[in-house]
């Protein structure tokens, strides 16, 4: 008989979530651990916390898994008489569920002892991150690799209706103030411009796990075992590859297309056509990489000075020195980066 328990479904996605390989050896245990007890918590917060974020329609699936991989862990038995009553109802109330979760035992706070917890707060005392940018990396970290599973899904139902919204959402579940997620989003990205994250085409995002896709980079980095400072920005400045993009002659514009917006496609096409890239290919990527809109006259000098990797590599090193010297990324430091590597 196949086991539909969402506790053991959950635990088989948390394992599965990280690469199967890290350099060749196995993900450790401890680094498992860490990202379940975060999908844990990251639940946990998310269903307390339904009735005052607002989410879609179907956001009584999301209340109904939730309620069952806390009732799965606890075992109790009127618990689980609660949360059968509370799936059996067309839609479940946001009010209803956050009371049953309070009721609930909090999951255990996410251990300290594994080498991902380790380079997350070298990677936050390196690069002065705050808090809450250290937590998006750590749930971004969590969720990597669990596409259409129980947390990703749950995370797709607090969809953003506008701006305001959205930064609402994610200040009460982060629980910081609102004008810092503000700042996060209406500035440059650095997250994104340091390569952690993956840019989204959506620029208002329109749910919480499009906001949290953690690039290949964040898992390696916060994965490898590291020995100092050094070693750990020499790993975030490593070339990233991405000659996986083309596929075979035939599908490589489809595949492009189906996985970037069409400017950002056309961009990776000339690129691994090895040709160079055009001012409006120069603004695309810079507003890609940094989550900001840039004047498109600040580009009319880079005609054909840039290939692709330029571009993206001085955005990154632009964020990282500006980011270790404790100071913001201004767009005018974006802009003077581009021009100095255009001489």
């Amino acid at each position: 008989m196949i086991d539909l328990s969402l506790d053991s479904a959950v635990d088989g996605v948390c394992l599965s979530a990280l690469p199967m390989e890290t350099f060749g050896l196995a993900p450790h245990p401890e680094n498992q651990r860490f990202a379940r007890q975060t999908v844990a918590q990251m639940l946990y917060r998310v269903g307390c916390e339904l009735p005052n974020v607002g989410v879609d329609p179907d956001a009584g699936f999301a209340a109904a898994w939730i309620a069952r991989y806390f009732t799965t862990r606890n075992g109790a038995t009127h618990l689980s008489v609660v949360t059968d009553y509370m799936i059996s109802l067309p839609a479940i109330d946001a009010a209803e569920h956050a009371v049953f979760l309070r009721d609930t035992t909090p999951p255990e706070a996410p251990t300290l002892c594994c080498m991902v917890s380790a380079n997350l707060l070298a990677l936050q005392r390196i690069l002065k991150l705050t808090d809450f940018e250290r937590t998006m990396l750590q749930w971004a970290y969590a969720l990597f690799g669990s596409h259409d599973t129980l947390p990703t899904k749950v995370l797709s139902h607090l969809v953003f209706d506008d701006e305001a919204h959205r930064h609402g959402v994610i200040a009460t579940l982060f629980d910081v103030p609102v004008k810092s997620v503000e700042g996060y989003f209406n500035s440059i990205n650095r997250l994104l411009a340091l390569g952690l994250l993956v840019p989204n085409e959506w620029q208002i995002k329109q749910c919480l796990s499009d906001v949290l896709v953690a690039a290949d980079l964040l898992t390696m980095l916060l994965e490898t075992p590291v020995r100092s400072d050094d070693m750990l920005v020499a790993l975030l400045l490593e070339h990233e590859d991405d000659a996986a993009l083309l596929t075979d002659e035939d599908d490589s514009r489809t595949t492009l297309f189906e996985t970037y917006p069409g400017e950002i496609a056309d961009c990776y096409e000339r690129a691994l056509r090895d040709q160079p890239m055009r001012v409006q290919d120069v603004h695309a990527l810079t507003e890609w990489f940094t989550g900001f809109d840039f004047r498109r006259e600040l580009f009319d000098d880079f005609n054909k000075h840039f290939d692709f990797v330029t571009v993206r590599e001085t955005i990154k090193r632009c964020a990282l020195e500006r980011s270790r010297a404790g100071l913001p990324v201004r767009p005018f430091d974006i802009i003077r980066a581009l021009y100095v590597a255009a001489e």
